[in-house]
């Protein structure tokens, strides 16, 4: 009869135990959320605080000037910014190139002709804008 008792308040003790547990991870699931969508925030702010020296650029007939202004914004943000490269892709009536690299960037200011563009913004899958298309009018 000892041994029947014994064994019953092992059990008892294991299911308080795992009752316990569960009320632990219920209560810190119930901490992390605001933590979690704090996080969520803040990455949207800094993706938008990234964008915003991009934005003042987009539309429809830029002229040459602001245009050879953006690609230079464009290289100063790659070269302080490794973890978020802006890549351009610059449509004409002889075709369409993409360029990665900060000198080939900067070499393509010092060869833009015409005297209006439209400029359009491609954002990758954390907001951050990525792809400046940029297009000859």
């Amino acid at each position: 009869m000892e041994n029947a008792t014994k064994a019953l308040l092992i059990a008892a003790a294991i299911l308080v135990a795992i009752v316990l547990i569960g009320i632990t991870m219920m209560v810190v699931n119930t901490v992390n959320e605001p933590v979690n969508q704090g996080l969520a925030e803040t990455s949207s702010q800094a993706a938008q605080i990234f964008n915003s020296k991009f934005t003042s650029y987009e539309g429809k007939n830029r002229l040459l000037a602001q245009v050879k202004t953006l690609l230079s914004t464009i290289v100063s943000s790659n070269i302080s910014n490794p973890n978020h490269q802006v890549k351009l892709v610059v449509n004409t009536s002889s075709g369409s190139s993409t360029l990665t690299k900060n000198e080939d960037i900067e070499a393509r200011r010092g060869t833009l002709q015409s005297s209006k563009f439209d400029v359009t913004f491609s954002t990758n899958s954390e907001g951050y804008i990525d792809t400046i298309t940029i297009k000859g009018v």
